[in-house]
């Protein structure tokens, strides 16, 4: 139940965060719906995760890193993007095991896209989103979890009709939620590339 209600709050986060940006994108675009046809991607983002505390050689990478992309036509200036986590903690001195596992959702709203004759794509989109994760090892997920809100600016380009790319800097919070003590926050910074296929 507490991770439920928790997870309120990023969900309130992203939809007006959303909302915001997408004011001022339709006023940037004159408020018009740019004739586009719905479109979307399948991909892998791959992550590597070294903490502060960690050894020399130890470092969680998501074995997991799926991601799938889409906007709809007649909005093409709002996007629906969602991945998964499933990290896998490295330990040299014993033995590797599942640590942290969700997933991720974020809305980009798009300011910019240009569309040539040999289907080169370019988007420059901003993405308010929000992380939920919660360590595989514990069996009480709902009383040990962690919520991460961001605010994602990137770029993203095709390449070609079927392959490209999106770039990005996730800039947020942390907040870990322990039973143990008081719920936690840290800011962060990560950048985010993830490899796309079109369908």
């Amino acid at each position: 139940m507490k991770a439920t209600t928790q997870l309120i709050k990023p969900v309130i986060f992203v939809i007006v965060l959303t909302g915001l940006l997408t004011l001022s994108s339709t006023e940037l675009h004159g408020q018009e719906n740019v004739d586009v046809p719905t479109y979307g991607s399948i991909g892998i983002s791959p992550l590597l995760y070294k903490g502060l505390n960690y050894k020399e050689k130890e470092f969680d990478v998501n074995i997991l890193p799926f991601i799938i992309d889409g906007t709809y036509a007649k909005y093409s200036w709002l996007g629906i993007r969602l991945m998964t986590h499933f990290y896998l903690q490295v330990r040299p001195e014993e033995k590797h095991r599942i640590g942290l596992t969700g997933f991720e959702m974020s809305l980009p709203v798009y300011y910019y896209q240009v569309e040539s004759k040999s289907f080169l794509v370019h988007r420059l989109y901003v993405a308010p989103g929000a992380q939920f994760m919660f360590d595989a090892n514990l069996s009480e997920f709902d009383l040990y979890f962690n919520l991460n809100y961001y605010i994602e600016p990137g770029y993203t380009i095709y390449l070609n009709e079927e392959v490209g790319f999106t770039a990005g800097i996730q800039l947020g919070q942390i907040r870990h939620n322990s039973p143990l003590s008081a719920a936690t926050t840290k800011n962060f910074i990560s950048f985010r590339l993830a490899f796309l296929r079109h369908f």
